[in-house]
This record gives C-alpha cells, sequence and structure tokens, in this order.
C-alpha cells in the first residue's frame, strides 16, 4: 500500500508473472471450470436460472439442450486448461 503519491511499489508487484505462473493459475482455472462442468452435467438444472449469468444458462439450455449450460464450461474449462498447458510448458 502506498502512504503517499511517489512511493515506490512493492518490489513483489514490481516483477511480471512468469509464464509458468499465468499457465499454473490459468490451469488452476480450467480445472475448476472443468469440474463445475461435470457436476452440472450430473444434476442438470431446469429453467427458470437465476443470477448474472442466467442468460448464459438460459441461452445454452435453449441452444443445446439439458446439457447444454455443462458443455458450456467444460468448452470454457478445456480451453483455459490448453492455453494453460501451452503457458507453462513454454516457460
Amino acid at each position: 500500500m502506498k502512504i503517499w503519491r511517489g512511493q515506490a511499489d512493492h518490489s513483489h508487484w514490481q516483477t511480471a508473472f512468469t509464464a509458468r505462473e499465468r499457465g499454473a493459475a490459468w490451469l488452476a482455472i480450467g480445472g475448476a471450470s472443468l469440474a463445475f462442468g461435470w457436476i452440472k452435467w450430473s444434476r442438470p438444472e431446469k429453467p427458470p436460472f437465476t443470477g448474472k449469468w442466467a442468460w448464459l444458462m438460459e441461452w445454452a439450455h435453449e441452444s443445446l439442450g439439458t446439457k447444454g449450460p455443462a458443455v458450456v464450461f467444460m468448452t470454457v474449462g478445456a480451453v483455459f486448461s490448453l492455453c494453460g498447458a501451452i503457458a507453462w510448458w513454454r516457460k
């Protein structure tokens, strides 16, 4: 935290994240999304959907059927996992 305007940032925040750290974060997000997709696949929800992302769940349900929200989450998880794996091995 800066106390006055001209104070230098903390040294931890001056260095950028490495490719391996970014890859690990993207893999974690992808894994969580895949797990959430699996939960939605095994226990599909029925409309009406509620919450901020209800419009997306409604669209997925209408377009792809009862397993639509699970397909959306698994696709997002696969994309994040693939990007994370590429960033991890790129170094």
